[in-house]
């Protein structure tokens, strides 16, 4: 479709805007152009994967686990509303209820496992890339909790990372460009 996405003009991202109704898409794109204007390589890693998070779209956890935390919810704003409830534990208690709601969905890493599931669908190595953009959003994890890691091993997780993205977004532009038609 294009061969190089970095060289991808920011103006035809807004031509996606009735396929990606909720700005996805275009948000992806814009990340990626960024990562290319990054001086580091951690900081050219973690744009992509915001790149990367940016196409996730989360999805509510099963009936039970909902009814599950909205009992631990309720229990929790019962607490607070108690006359001997401290100010200090009611924010605490507010903090665990957005919590509680924000668990209602699947977690990011879950959602990037579906991204490559269905974006790279039919592709003979989309497994074995699920597999590999889960070690390296674990290594994201890592960089954003206080680790470092090696230069060669960021820069050779940043490669890995560019090629996974370069896929995906391919695959979602080619996916948008056809919904128009």
């Amino acid at each position: 479709m294009f061969e190089s996405i970095e060289r991808f003009p920011a103006t035809t991202a807004a031509d996606f805007s009735a396929a990606d109704p909720d700005g996805r898409l275009e948000t992806a794109l814009d990340l990626y152009r960024a990562h290319v204007a990054e001086q580091s390589v951690r900081a050219r890693f973690l744009t992509l994967v915001m790149a990367m998070e940016a196409l996730c779209k989360p999805q509510p956890r099963p009936p039970e686990v909902q009814r599950l935390l909205e009992d631990f919810a309720e229990r929790a704003r019962a607490l607070k509303d108690a006359k001997s409830t401290d100010a200090e534990t009611c924010a605490v208690i507010d903090s665990l209820r957005q919590e509680l709601h924000f668990r209602t969905h699947d977690s990011i890493r879950n959602q990037m496992r579906r991204l490559i599931r269905t974006s790279l669908a039919g592709d003979d190595d989309a497994e074995e890339r699920r597999e590999e953009l889960d070690y390296l959003y674990g290594m994201r994890s890592r960089l954003t909790h206080g680790e470092t890691l090696p230069g060669d091993e960021l820069g050779k997780a940043f490669s890995r990372l560019r090629h996974i993205a370069q896929r995906v977004l391919r695959a979602k532009v080619e996916a948008s460009l056809r919904s128009r038609t």
